[in-house]
Formats: C-alpha cells, structure tokens, sequence
C-alpha cells in the first residue's frame, strides 16, 4: 500500500541529469563548471558559460579560467589564472590572474592582476588592480580593494561551507558597512552525477567583477580539496 506514493514521489523528483542542466540557475546570467583535479599533470579548471543573446534557454561557452599551486616554504599558493583567449571579445575579462595566499585559515592575502585591454599584446604583463584579505572561517568572508578605487566586503551566508565528505556548497553574498547582507556574488549549485570533482557555481552578470572571481578561485580549491577525498574513495572501494 505503499508503493503509490513512492511511485508518485520518484515521478516527481527530476533526474539528476536535468537537475544538472536545469537546477536554480535560470535567474542567473553565467554558470561556471568547477572541476578539482589531483592528478599532478592536469590542473583544476572554471569554464564559464553565458546566456546566448536571444536564447535564454541556452548557454554558450566563453574561456577557462585554471587553478595552480605554488609552495615556497612554510606557505602555499594557489594562482587562478586566464587560460587562452575569450571566444566572445564583448565577455573577455580584464583579470587575468589572482594568487592567494592559502597558508592559512583566517587573514589570508591575495592580489589581482588585470590587463586593462583586450587586445593586449602577449608580451605585456598585467599589472595590480586589486588585492585584499579573506576568511576561511568562522565566515567565508572577502576585504576586497581595488586599485582604480573602490572597497567591498563579502560574506557567506552560512558558517559551514566546506564539508570533509561533500563538495563545498556557499552563498556569498555583498555585505553593508552595518553587516547587513546584499545581493548575492556567487552561488554554488549542484555537483555532477557520477562525476564527484566537478560543481556548478552561478554568477548574477556577465560583467566579471573581483567580487564575482576572488571567491571563486577560494570555492574551487575546496573542490579540488574535496576532488581528492572523493577520487580516492572510489578507487578504494573498487
């Protein structure tokens, strides 16, 4: 007598597949693919894709951005970069790389560094335009400055955002000079069915901000954190 609500339940619970397509993204303008990766040869990479002009329905590819690692001594450092040219000239971001400082989990530094032109030749080299402190814990939490004027302050929603068996699941949010939180920077989403290091993370504009990427550099490498857990433990159970 049970087996008619079970039946009704499972036809009303979407796929997995068309969550991963579909899922609270729709008031969203960019979605971004983060995937972890711990095999040395290969680097954790952010995809981002934007609502085709006159096609609401559909996102298109537009470039990659890749997480590497860098230590020296007692520190670590990540180094979100550009990687290759933007499909799309109108969404080719200025910030073409962000380095944190990942040593710590409070109080910990990053630099942003921008182009300022999309046709830049290939042997310039950006230059400063932002740099800041953020949180791990107790908040995710991002001081923000930028160079060419301008300070905002980011905050989590939720203090637990990063989770040792699961992929890390945040809204970060603007915050007010009275603590208040704002609209929303960046969402996390949903992970891949049967693909444990790759996450959805959506962004509100297509106009790439340093509010939208220096906490997104910090969600991927919680991905790539969790990408190992997950990896290994599959291969463990096999």
């Amino acid at each position: 007598m049970y087996a008619l609500p079970y039946i009704l339940t499972s036809w009303l619970t979407p796929s997995p597949k068309y969550q991963w397509s579909h899922f609270n993204c729709d008031a969203f303008e960019g979605e971004v693919i983060l995937t972890g990766v711990i095999d040395p040869l290969h680097v954790s990479t952010a995809p981002f894709h934007y609502y085709t002009v006159g096609q609401q329905s559909k996102r298109a590819f537009h470039y990659n951005y890749t997480l590497t690692t860098h230590n020296t001594g007692a520190h670590t450092w990540k180094t979100l970069s550009f990687n290759g040219a933007s499909l799309f000239s109108v969404t080719r971001p200025d910030i073409v790389q962000i380095t944190y400082n990942m040593t710590n989990d409070s109080n910990n530094y990053f630099e942003a560094g921008c182009m300022h032109n999309a046709t830049h030749p290939p042997t310039v080299k950006p230059a400063v335009c932002g740099y800041g402190r953020y949180n791990i814990t107790p908040y995710l939490s991002f001081a923000i400055n930028e160079l060419a004027g301008g300070f905002t302050r980011l905050r989590a929603v939720d203090k637990e955002w990063r989770f040792p068996s699961d992929a890390p699941s945040v809204v970060v949010r603007f915050e007010g000079p009275d603590g208040k939180l704002g609209d929303i920077a960046i969402q996390s989403a949903i992970a891949q069915r049967n693909h444990c290091g790759t996450i959805k993370v959506f962004l509100p504009l297509r106009n790439l901000s340093l509010a939208n990427l220096v906490p997104l550099g910090v969600i991927l490498e919680a991905q790539e954190t969790f990408a190992q857990y997950c990896t290994r433990s599959i291969m463990y159970s096999i």
